[in-house]
C-alpha cells in the first residue's frame, strides 16, 4: 500500500446550553473537492484527501472536531456513552465494527458511521431494529452487488471514521492509518483500549497477530501446516460431474501456532494433467481466495495451488527445483507443506504451490501488462488464441503476436537483436540452461510444456516455468526434441554464447546450495507425513529410494 494523506478543516464548536440541557455538535469537513475520489484507490489518485497532518486534526484541534451544524434533536451524553468505535478495515471490502461496553442491550436504530461530516453519500444510517446486547458487537459493512451497506471507502492512512449519534453528536472517531496487507486498525482491549494494528476479528473480540502477517509463513518449506477445505453437498457434485471449473468451499488455514484464519466462499477446483486425481482419491486442488468476492485473500495471496505429488515419489522435486531456479534469478513460485482434510478426512501430505498471478508479479517485476499460461503449446505462428490469459486485457494480445512474429520471422542473422527487443534473452536462455540442468523432460524446453509468460508495459517478455513435479528424470539417452525458441536460440551464435555463459554460471548456483543437508531437513519435517498419507499411490520404502536418487542427482 501507497500513503495517502488527508487535510481536513476542523474548527471547534461551542458548548450551547439551553433549558438546562448540554448539546455538542461537532463535525469535520474531509477536505475532498467536488469530482475527487472517496472510495478505495490504492494511490489515493495523487492525495485526493490532501491531509498533511498525522491524525487527520489540524489548527491544534486534539480531537478532530469541526463546525458542521447538525440537528440537534437527541439527548445523548458523549462523555459518558456505551457505544465506541472499535475496529476498522480499510483493505478490500471496508468494514466498521462497533462495540457496546455496558452491561445492557443499546437500540442503535438510525446511529450513523461516517468518514465525512457534511455529505450525506459519506453517511451509513444503521437500519432499523438494529441492536447491540451488552458486551457485544455490531459491524456495518461496504456495499456490493448483493448486499446493502455504506456507499464511501475508508482509505487507508486518509480518512477519519465517525460514530455519530441520531441527533449529530459525534461520540466516537479514528484516524485509520496505513496498515499492512491483512491487518485492521483496533482497540486493545476492546471499546476502551488504544488504536493499534490488530488481525481482522470482525464481531470478536480484538486481538494482535500471533502470527506474522506475511505470505512466507505459508512457504516454509520446514513448517507443516494444515488446511481444511469444507464442500456442501453441491459443491462434492460441481467438482465430481466438471471438476476444473470453480466451486464454493469454505477453507481453514490452521498453523502449528498461531492464529487459525477461516475464509468462506473461497474458489475451488481440481488441478487437471498428467496428476489429476477425483475425489475419491488423492485430488489435488486450484485454490482462488477472489473468486467470489474481489477482496477475500489468505495474507496477501489471491490463490495457491495444493499438488498432491502422486507422481513425485520424493515429495520434493517442485521445493528444490523451484529453489533452484529463484537461486539463478528466474522468477519462480515459493513452495511450503500441508496436511490437507476434506470434510474432516485427511487426503494428505501436499506441497503448497505459490501462483503467478498480479501479487507475485508486484513482487519481480516493475510493471505487468499479460501474464499468459502456456500449457501444452509452443511460440509458433498462429496459436495465439490458444493461450490462457491470466492476467490483463483478454481482447489486445497484440504483445504476445509481437513476440511469436520475432521468434518466428526473423531470420538466423537477426533472430537474436529481434526478439532481444521483446524478450529478456538473458532471462529466458537462464531458465532454459536450469530446465536442462535438472532435466525437466515436461517443461518448455523439451516439451513445449508447463511455462508461463509475463510482459511488461512495454511489450517484453520473461518465461517462467512451472510442473516441475516430474523434474530430476534419469536421462533418457535420446536426443531431446527442443522448443521452438531454444531451437532457434542455438542456431543464434550470440543467443548460443548466451545460453552456454548461463549453463556455465548455474554450476556456481547449484554448488552454493547444500542439497543433501537441505534435503535431509526437510525429511526430517515430513516424514511422519509420508508414513501417516494413506493416499499416496507409492510406500513409504519407495519415497525413501527417491528422495536418495534425489539426493544423488547432482
Amino acid at each position: 500500500m501507497k500513503k495517502h494523506s488527508v487535510k481536513v478543516a476542523l474548527l471547534f464548536v461551542v458548548v450551547v446550553i439551553l433549558a438546562g440541557f448540554s448539546f455538542v455538535s461537532c463535525g469535520s469537513d474531509s477536505g475532498e473537492g467536488e469530482g475527487e475520489s472517496d472510495g478505495d484507490t490504492p494511490d489515493g489518485d495523487g492525495g485526493a484527501d490532501g491531509d498533511e497532518s498525522g491524525d487527520g486534526d489540524v489548527d491544534g484541534s486534539e480531537n478532530g472536531d469541526g463546525d458542521t451544524e447538525w440537528p440537534i434533536d437527541g439527548d445523548y451524553d458523549v462523555d459518558t456513552s456505551a457505544l465506541a468505535l472499535n475496529e476498522v478495515d480499510c483493505q478490500g471490502r471496508d468494514w466498521v465494527e462497533i462495540y457496546n461496553r455496558s452491561d445492557e442491550e443499546i437500540d442503535i436504530s438510525s446511529w450513523l458511521v461516517a468518514d465525512d461530516l457534511d455529505k450525506s453519500g459519506h453517511q451509513y444510517a444503521i437500519p432499523s431494529g438494529t441492536k447491540i446486547a451488552a458486551g457485544g458487537f455490531y459491524t456495518a459493512e461496504q456495499e456490493d452487488t448483493e448486499e446493502a451497506g455504506f456507499s464511501f471507502g475508508i482509505k487507508c492512512g486518509a480518512d477519519l471514521v465517525y460514530l455519530v449519534a441520531p441527533g449529530g453528536a459525534v461520540v466516537d472517531q479514528t484516524s485509520v492509518p496505513d496498515l499492512p496487507d491483512d491487518t485492521t486498525w483496533g482497540r486493545l482491549p476492546d471499546g476502551s483500549g488504544s488504536w493499534q494494528q490488530t488481525i481482522p476479528t470482525k464481531n470478536e473480540a480484538n486481538r494482535v497477530s500471533d502470527t506474522p502477517v506475511d505470505p512466507d509463513m505459508l512457504f516454509d518449506p520446514l513448517n507443516v501446516y494444515t488446511v481444511e477445505l469444507t464442500l456442501s453437498e453441491d459443491a462434492e457434485s460441481d467438482l465430481t460431474s466438471d471438476p476444473y471449473e470453480y466451486t464454493q468451499a469454505d477453507f481453514k488455514f490452521i498453523p502449528k501456532d498461531g492464529t487459525e484464519i477461516t475464509l468462506e466462499g473461497v474458489g475451488v477446483r481440481l488441478k487437471s494433467g498428467s496428476s489429476y486425481e477425483p475425489l475419491t482419491g488423492k485430488a489435488a486442488f486450484k485454490v482462488r481466495f477472489d473468486k467470489y468476492d474481489e477482496y477475500l485473500k489468505l495474507y496477501g495471496l489471491k490463490n495457491i495451488t495444493l499438488n498432491n505429488m502422486v507422481e513425485d515419489q520424493s515429495m520434493m522435486h517442485e521445493t528444490l527445483a523451484y529453489r533452484i531456479f529463484r537461486a539463478a534469478g528466474v522468477p519462480a513460485p515459493r513452495t511450503g507443506y500441508a496436511w490437507v482434510k476434506v470434510n474432516g478426512e485427511d487426503f494428505g501430505l501436499y506441497v503448497v504451490v505459490e501462483k503467478y498471478d498480479d501479487v507475485f508479479a508486484e513482487e519481480y517485476f516493475d510493471s505487468t501488462q499479460h501474464i499468459y499460461e502456456g500449457s501444452g503449446k509452443d511460440l509458433q505462428t498462429g496459436l495465439v488464441s490458444q493461450f490462457e490469459i491470466d492476467e490483463g486485457d483478454e481482447i489486445d494480445t497484440s504483445d504476445l503476436q509481437a513476440l511469436i512474429a520475432a521468434i518466428n520471422n526473423s531470420s538466423q542473422g537477426e533472430w537474436f537483436n529481434e526478439v532481444s527487443a521483446v524478450a529478456d534473452l538473458t532471462e529466458m536462455t537462464r531458465m532454459w540452461a536450469v530446465e536442462d540442468s535438472i532435466n525437466h523432460f515436461d517443461g518448455y524446453t523439451m516439451a513445449r510444456n508447463n511455462y508461463f509468460l509475463h510482459s511488461d508495459d512495454s511489450g517484453k517478455f520473461s518465461m517462467m516455468p512451472w510442473g516441475a513435479d516430474r523434474a530430476f528424470a534419469a536421462d533418457s539417452g535420446s536426443e531431446p526434441e527442443y522448443s521452438i525458441m531454444l531451437a532457434k536460440c542455438l542456431l543464434s551464435s550470440e543467443c548460443k554464447a548466451r545460453y552456454d555463459a548461463e549453463k556455465l554460471a548455474l554450476e556456481g548456483v547449484i554448488s552454493s546450495i547444500d542439497i543433501d543437508s537441505w534435503l535431509g531437513e526437510i525429511d526430517g519435517v515430513i516424514k511422519s507425513y509420508v508414513e501417516a498419507d494413506e493416499r499416496k499411490p507409492y510406500s513409504v520404502q519407495d519415497y525413501e529410494t527417491a528422495l536418495q536418487a534425489l539426493k544423488d542427482y547432482y
